[in-house]
């Protein structure tokens, strides 16, 4: 009896081991899946900006001259991916913003000051590819159809005509989850018509950021970000993921 009991003692043993294992497995199945879903590429996501468009310049045509100084002001983004076929996915973006302007002309002789203020509207889309690497890092490259516009401008109280142009753009970055509940992207792009020039429209421009996300849920974070480039943007506001 002692040697049967012995041995169904260590048979329970062993049983409770290989369960605890599995579920041990499971959880740590369940915490990957749940990790690579935060890396993923389907979100919804909306944030408060402050937009600075860099114009600080003079432009000369013989003995008349104008200078141009703008101030940075706020607006907000919205932006969405729906990730499809494997790595692939669609995103699109729109984001507005109000700046304000101070204009300095000498034509003949003559001083003229004004100010004024401008709408900056831009929006992108198209599609991309994200690379897993592991559970907790993800490459990504997108290629993109950008739109630019300055809308609402108005100097001195007089309405001009809205200025706009589109243009292609590329976009690489990474994904880091460096904590359960910590996600940290840097990216560099390239846009056909992210700089705005004084004296010649739209430009094309190098741009790069990053943005942190902190998970408070498993589908909701709170993110910041910052944009560097001609047109520079700060910005901070929520992630809802799917």
């Amino acid at each position: 009896m002692s040697r049967k009991t012995n041995q169904s003692a260590r048979s329970g043993h062993c049983l409770r081991s290989l369960l605890v294992g599995i579920v041990g497995l499971g959880l740590s199945f369940s915490a990957s899946a749940a990790n690579a879903d935060k890396l993923s590429f389907n979100y919804l996501e909306g944030d408060y900006l402050v937009v600075d468009v860099d114009i600080d310049e003079s432009v000369t045509d013989g003995p008349d001259s104008l200078s141009i100084e703008s101030d940075d002001d706020d607006g907000y983004r919205v932006a969405a991916a729906w990730e499809f076929y494997g790595h692939f996915h669609l995103f699109a973006e729109y984001s507005t913003a109000s700046n304000d302007f101070d204009a300095l002309a000498d034509i003949g002789g003559v001083v003229t000051s004004a100010s004024g203020d401008f709408d900056v509207v831009r929006a992108r889309g198209g599609i991309g590819y994200g690379w897993p690497l592991n559970e907790q890092w993800t490459m990504y490259s997108r290629m993109t159809w950008d739109y630019i516009e300055l809308d609402d401008i108005d100097v001195a109280g007089v309405s001009v005509d809205d200025l706009d142009d589109d243009g292609v753009g590329f976009e690489a970055g990474l994904r880091w989850l460096l904590l359960p509940s910590l996600e940290l992207q840097g990216y560099g792009r390239y846009s056909d018509v992210g700089d705005l020039e004084a004296d010649d429209g739209f430009d094309d421009d190098l741009l790069g950021g990053i943005v942190a996300r902190w998970y408070v849920a498993d589908l909701l974070a709170f993110q910041i970000g910052y944009e560097y480039g001609d047109i520079q943007s700060f910005g901070g506001g929520l992630r809802f993921r799917f």
